[in-house]
């Protein structure tokens, strides 16, 4: 991927770098939940 087609990505995100952080740490903590659950209730 180019560099240069990141940057009106990047540029609209700044001002919101840290909404975009908790963003991407709820996401791969729902992710993780959902995996783990199934293992979980099945050892339960």
């Amino acid at each position: 991927m180019d560099a240069n087609l990141l940057k009106p990505f990047i540029a609209y995100y700044k001002p919101h770098k840290k909404l975009l952080v908790l963003d991407m740490l709820a996401s791969l903590l729902i992710s993780l939940i959902g995996m783990v659950y199934p293992v979980v209730t099945n050892w339960l």
